[in-house]
C-alpha cells in the first residue's frame, strides 16, 4: 500500500498492525515508515514519537537506517545540533557505512558549510564503493597516484579495504647510453 503511493491508507494500516501487535518483530521497521509519513505530513511531535519508538524496538539489524532517519527528522524541522548527533551515532555503530556519512554531507551542504560537506561527501563515496563491491562479492581496490614533482606524499585516509599507493621513481639506465632515460620504474605498495 504505501509503496503504491497510498499514504493515508499505509498510515491507517501501520497504526492497526502495532496496536494489534505492538511487540511485531516489524516494529521497528513500521515506526520508521510512520516516523518518515509524519516528517513528510509536517506533524513533528508524531515523526519523533515514532523513530524514538523504532530506535527503542530494534534489534540490531536496523538501526543504522533509524538512526538516519532520526536525523533526517530532526533535519526536515531544523534541529541541526540533534539531526549531526544522530548521523554521528549512527557513524559510530557503523564506521563503514556510507550512507551515515552522505547524510551528514547533505546536513553541512544545507549549511553552507562547504569544507564539511565534501568532506563527509568523499567518505561517503569512498565506503560506499567498498560496501558495493562486498554485497557483490568483489573486491574494491582504490589506485592512488602521487600528484607529481613536489608531492607531499600525503595520502588521505580511504575506507577502502585495499589501498595501492603508486608513484613515479628515476628510471633505470639505459644499457647503451647513459644519457637516455631507460625502463621507467615504478613503486607500487598494498
Amino acid at each position: 500500500v504505501h509503496k503504491a503511493g497510498r499514504i493515508d491508507d499505509a498510515l491507517k494500516l501501520y497504526l492497526k498492525i502495532l496496536k494489534n501487535n505492538p511487540k511485531t518483530d516489524k516494529a521497528s521497521s513500521i515506526h520508521n515508515a510512520l516516523a518518515l509519513i509524519y516528517r513528510d505530513k509536517g506533524n513533528y511531535e508524531k515523526a519523533k514519537k515514532h523513530i524514538e519508538e523504532g530506535v527503542r524496538s530494534d534489534d540490531g539489524s536496523d538501526v543504522i537506517n533509524i538512526l538516519i532517519n532520526l536525523g533526517n527528522v530532526e533535519k526536515h524541522f531544523k534541529f541541526y545540533d540533534r539531526a549531526r548527533e544522530a548521523y554521528t551515532k549512527a557513524m559510530r555503530k557503523d564506521p563503514e557505512n556510507g550512507l551515515s556519512y552522505y547524510a551528514l554531507g547533505l546536513l553541512y551542504s544545507e549549511q553552507k558549510q562547504w569544507p564539511l560537506a565534501e568532506k563527509n561527501f568523499r567518505k561517503a563515496l569512498e565506503r560506499r564503493l567498498d560496501m558495493a563491491a562486498r554485497q557483490a562479492g568483489a573486491m574494491a581496490g582504490l589506485i592512488r597516484v602521487e600528484s607529481g614533482p613536489g608531492s607531499t606524499g600525503a595520502w588521505p585516509l580511504s575506507a577502502a579495504r585495499r589501498r595501492w599507493r603508486v608513484s613515479a621513481l628515476p628510471s633505470a639506465s639505459d644499457p647503451w647510453d647513459d644519457r637516455a632515460p631507460g625502463a621507467p620504474r615504478w613503486r607500487a605498495e598494498l
